[in-house]
């Protein structure tokens, strides 16, 4: 017999009960839906009446909430295996229908999984780094805090999520504004350029990551092209590959944002660059690929321009992986 690829169920969950989703200890699952039979809100933002937490046995952080879109509004790509999997909570006053789906991504018998994913209790403005060991590149999806801020249908976690390779620091995701919480993210994390974890809420929370090991290279080279500069007045960063590399690039971060919550952005624009004229494809001010994971490949004649425009320097950087070397 072969094995089953599809997991799936629809269970009656009690009011104020849960239901695990956890993959047997040899397989890594992708959870691709959640429903319910009971939908709360204000048309046309109702949803399931279900929490999802990402959960170790002992501690858990939600990545969804019945209340706030965050999370809803996309494909759900959420990575779990045996260690860190899914606790869905019927936070209603009634018992309700709870349903899920999911796919095997890898059967690793004896080996070891390839999902990444932890959670941990950080401190008030405390932070907390993703960062790959050495012989490592990870792909990181979703985000979890146990407390949240802002009002429903908008709440998001209390946490920033930042770029950084140590030194310098920018921002991909604000606790009071929407940019890319409703979307599915693709954020790369190497051992030189990695995400950093903040506890945005006035006392301990818990935190939690998921997502998986992209590649595992050994002594081999990395395929995370994420990099950092710092863009004075008025000046811009280039994120140019080398002759002969295409790269994909999957968010853009600044250190200044600007705006009203929750439409508030990096103080930033973002141009294709020939090296002679550009082209804008990003705004500090407009919706347009600061509502969504951008995917914009690049190569050595025509790359990235990151332009400043704070009134004071700020550290921007990319998220990004080597598409192909060819030559």
């Amino acid at each position: 017999m072969g094995q089953a690829t599809v997991m799936n169920n629809t269970v009656l969950v009690g009011a104020g009960a849960n239901q695990d989703i956890q993959p047997p200890i040899t397989q890594d699952w992708e959870v691709t839906a959640i429903g319910s039979s009971v939908w709360v809100g204000v048309v046309p933002f109702q949803l399931p009446e279900v929490d999802v937490s990402l959960f170790d046995g002992t501690i858990q952080a939600e990545i969804i909430q019945s209340t706030d879109v965050r999370g809803w509004q996309r494909p759900l790509k959420i990575q779990i295996n045996n260690g860190n999997y899914l606790r869905l909570n019927n936070p209603g006053g009634a018992g309700a229908n709870i349903s899920w789906s999911a796919k095997l991504v890898r059967y690793f018998g004896a080996g070891t999984s390839n999902v990444v994913s932890d959670l941990a209790t950080v401190g008030a403005a405390a932070t907390w780094d993703v960062r790959p060991g050495v012989g490592y590149d990870w792909k990181i999806s979703d985000f979890a805090s146990n407390t949240w801020v802002g009002a429903a249908p908008a709440a998001v976690p209390n946490i920033d999520v930042n770029l950084t390779d140590g030194t310098l620091v920018a921002q991909i995701l604000d606790p009071v504004s929407g940019r890319l919480w409703e979307t599915q993210l693709e954020l790369f994390a190497g051992r030189t350029v990695y995400l950093r974890m903040t506890n945005t809420a006035g006392a301990p929370a818990v935190l939690g990551f998921t997502g998986e090991i992209y590649r595992y290279f050994g002594a081999g080279a990395s395929v995370v092209e994420s990099i950092l500069g710092n863009a004075g007045i008025a000046g811009s960063v280039d994120f140019q590959p080398a002759d002969g590399e295409e790269w994909r690039v999957t968010c853009v971060a600044g250190a200044t944002w600007v705006g009203v919550p929750p439409l508030l952005f990096p103080d930033l624009t973002v141009h294709f660059f020939n090296g002679t004229i550009a082209s804008q494809i990003s705004s500090q001010t407009d919706w347009l690929m600061n509502g969504h994971v951008p995917e914009i490949v690049i190569e050595n004649a025509n790359y990235l321009r990151v332009t400043n425009t704070n009134a004071a320097a700020q550290n921007v950087g990319v998220s990004a992986e080597l598409i192909q070397r060819y030559a």
